[in-house]
């Protein structure tokens, strides 16, 4: 049985670079982990508005129209919207406008434990016209 000296195998266990790759791999990772997440909410935060203009317009132009009463329109978004949003619904005699808000911290999904203040509204104001008759 040969003896390793103790000096030797240390200089042997300094200069061997086995496991650096794992190091580098370690350290890099949460960080794009963390930055995989925050483009993947804020493309969820983007789409989310989008879809809340759609539906404005679509209650905008019901109401402007005059197919629905503001009321009625306004029943219909937070039917498909759900509980937890804000919805206003208003006509004069020029305009009818849809407001639809909601908070921030509603709409995340991997930053949810993040305190998050704010939140996106979209509102859309269409200019009111008489029904077309079929």
């Amino acid at each position: 049985m040969t003896r390793v000296k103790p000096s030797t195998s240390l200089k042997e266990f300094r200069k061997r670079e086995d496991g650096t790759a794992t190091v580098e791999f370690v350290l890099w990772v949460p960080i794009f982990i963390l930055i995989l997440g925050f483009v993947v909410d804020v493309t969820s935060v983007m789409l989310q508005q989008s879809r809340y203009y759609d539906i404005a317009r679509d209650a905008s132009r019901q109401v402007a129209l005059g197919l629905k009463t503001p009321s009625e329109a306004r029943t219909d978004v937070e039917t498909v919207l759900g509980a937890g949003i804000s919805v206003s619904v208003s006509q004069d005699a020029q305009f009818a406008t849809t407001t639809i808000s909601a908070p921030l911290r509603e709409l995340v999904t991997f930053f949810n434990a993040v305190p998050l203040s704010g939140s996106i509204e979209s509102s859309v104001s269409m200019f009111r016209e008489s029904a077309a008759s079929p």
